[in-house]
């Protein structure tokens, strides 16, 4: 086994056995490994706009050590053009303890973990009676919760509002309430959509299986629920909810949410999730 899939599985057995290298990138090599340096400008007419910067690059690196993610990063950082250094980023198992300290000297912070449920951790047994698969005539209502959290979370910097956040949104909305093998759920209060998980299966997020060896896994991508709704249950109910649609076919689910948000990591972590990767930023 390739040394540094071995010391991923090592830490962590829900890792990968094998990954394939980003295409279209640089390749970067140093002492005991390499990296994968790419460069992305958002797409304002996609809905990933919401969640890249204008200019950001990422490394996806190669290493076993510190001290060769050391050289790695000294050598990556240095290759950036001075008048293009925007967002840096970087992705690594969160349980690799060794590394945080190398990448907060290079002046990264935490941001976004990526975080696992295996099947069957925190799921009810049937669907409860206030939540339901969403419906085509639901979109409209969904679209206004996402709304809502890319507002809330454009706060802690994981999300960015975009002037054409709205008809992107919906736009995505319409697809997945329109799925016929939708996982995605509802929360009704009196006839009110107050809480919406939209999760796509294996199939919808095949960038997903690249990043764990629990396969096939489905992607929780959107939860959110009303502001009255908060702390109410609702969220609690929707998401054992979802974790039991999702286990039906899928070894796993995973989910981003930012470190900082002060509701999310507390709500993720009862509902089963632990990090798998750890996402890294700084800027320029």
């Amino acid at each position: 086994m390739d040394p540094v899939m071995r010391h991923w599985q090592d830490i962590d057995s829900a890792l990968p056995n094998a990954v394939d290298d980003p295409t279209g990138g640089t390749r970067i090599e140093v002492d005991g490994g390499y990296g994968i340096a790419t460069t992305e400008r958002a797409d304002l007419t996609e809905l990933s706009s919401l969640w890249t910067d204008d200019l950001q690059h990422t490394l996806t690196p190669r290493v076993a050590s510190p001290d060769a993610m050391d050289r790695l990063l000294t050598a990556w950082l240095e290759s950036l053009p001075a008048a293009e250094r925007g967002l840096t980023k970087i992705s690594w198992p969160s349980r690799d303890n060794a590394m945080p300290a190398v990448f907060m000297r290079h002046g990264f912070q935490p941001a976004s973990p990526l975080a696992i449920r295996p099947r069957g951790r925190a799921a009810l047994a049937e669907l409860p009676e206030c939540v339901r698969p969403v419906r085509p005539e639901d979109a409209d209502a969904i679209t206004r919760l996402w709304l809502e959290l890319v507002i809330w979370d454009a706060q802690f910097g994981n999300l960015l509002k975009r002037p054409a956040s709205p008809q992107l949104i919906a736009s995505a909305t319409a697809e997945i309430c329109g799925r016929p093998d939708s996982l995605s759920l509802v929360a009704e209060h009196d006839g009110e959509v107050v809480g919406v998980m939209l999760v796509h299966s294996a199939q919808h997020a095949a960038w997903v299986q690249d990043l764990t060896s629990a396969t096939p896994a489905a992607y929780l991508a959107v939860g959110v629920t009303t502001r009255d709704g908060r702390s109410s249950g609702i969220g609690s109910s929707l998401a054992r909810a979802a974790a039991y649609r999702a286990d039906r076919e899928h070894a796993a689910t995973v989910l981003n949410y930012n470190i900082i948000n002060p509701l999310s990591g507390p709500f993720w972590h009862r509902l089963g999730y632990r990090p798998l990767w750890l996402g890294w930023r700084r800027r320029a």
